[in-house]
């Protein structure tokens, strides 16, 4: 049996993202890619051949490949992980990142990998102290490859499609609210909370993350009451109408997207849109540490995100946001430190040839 050039192994909606252009890459510069899936993406990958695996025992009959390729999960069954350790002396292994942090399901020295390509030089440090024998060398920074697909996105024109689709005012601002897992319905509580004290005129558009409700039911009935709460223009009934990069792009061009430590916060920041992080000390700060180990988030700490750490921040975060004079502080940040030039997944499929040579 032929020995294939990459597995390639995803699980969740974000190592999707991050993984999927890059397997374009490779295959387009003649590699041959397998892409194996277990969780979310099994189930919910459309438009790519996969093949859906439940455990990393079961790939062990097979030809190793010459390199795995892993995205990152905060969940401790990850196929692409527990092959780390498995595949080692038989095959290459790279962690692909598609956000800052490690989670700590990872950070046990069995499952370093041989190289991390990530996005820049502020997590090179962080992934040194979480496996101290890595090299540094062995670190490529190339940009988060998720961001390509932002390189020739038109927001105007994104934005009017949004607003005809739903039947909204061009003039009003949309205050987008990224939803994640646990503590996410208290961070949805405390925006509400917030835009009716500030009781400026928007649209509050609330998108739950796509496994909410598979994960998170305890949350779900907060979830609710907290916009049983809402007395503004609230609009849930978007589903189908358009797309989550599209009602991200329609707030960056008019409004503001704010999360605790979503990836839709990256993706505001590569639209040079308005953003704030809600990290309250006790509950969203907390929630990000347990699944990244970060302390602060990256976007915070390099600019491209206003930190609401409480209400009176939170407020004024907003309130600077929907007169959008949040933006004119956080766009040199986001042009300085992520980059949207359509290059990054490219980028990361020539570290990978050359690894490979």
């Amino acid at each position: 049996m032929k020995r294939i050039d990459v597995w390639a192994v995803v699980k969740d909606p974000g190592e999707a993202a991050g993984m999927l252009p890059v397997v374009v890459e490779l295959r387009k510069a003649g590699l041959s890619v397998w892409l194996i899936t277990n969780g979310w993406a099994a189930a919910n990958l459309i438009g790519y051949e996969h093949t859906p695996v439940e455990n990393a025992e079961a790939l062990m009959t097979k030809v190793p490949p010459r390199l795995l390729l892993v995205g990152l999960c905060a969940n401790d069954d990850s196929v692409g992980r527990d092959l780390i350790p498995l595949l080692r002396g038989k095959s290459i292994s790279i962690i692909i990142q598609d956000l800052w942090g490690m989670p700590p399901s990872y950070v046990a020295q069995e499952y370093q990998p041989d190289y991390v390509i990530t996005n820049d030089e502020v997590d090179k440090g962080t992934l040194c102290n979480v496996w101290p024998k890595l090299d540094s060398s062995h670190i490529f920074t190339t940009g988060f490859p998720a961001l390509d697909k932002y390189a020739s996105v038109d927001i105007e024109e994104e934005d009017a499609k949004v607003r005809t689709a739903l039947g909204l005012r061009e003039d009003i601002p949309l205050v987008l609210f990224a939803g994640q897992g646990f503590q996410t319905s208290h961070a949805l509580g405390e925006v509400v909370w917030a835009l009716n004290r500030l009781r400026m005129d928007c649209y509050f558009i609330p998108r739950p993350h796509p496994r909410f409700r598979m994960n998170y039911a305890s949350e779900a009935k907060l979830w609710q009451e907290a916009l049983a709460g809402y007395r503004g223009r609230l609009v849930v009934d978007w589903f189908g109408s358009c797309t989550s990069s599209q009602l991200i792009a329609a707030a960056a061009q008019n409004g503001v997207v704010i999360s605790m430590y979503s990836t839709m916060l990256l993706e505001a920041a590569a639209l040079r849109g308005q953003a704030v992080s809600v990290l309250y000390p006790e509950t969203g700060m907390q929630s990000m540490k347990a699944e990244t180990g970060l302390e602060q988030s990256p976007l915070v700490s390099l600019g491209c995100t206003a930190w609401a750490k409480d209400r009176e921040s939170l407020v004024s975060h907003l309130g600077r946001a929907l007169t959008s004079s949040l933006g004119r502080c956080q766009r040199p940040s986001q042009k300085r430190h992520i980059h949207v030039d359509g290059q990054n997944a490219r980028r990361v499929a020539e570290v990978i040839r050359n690894i490979l040579r």
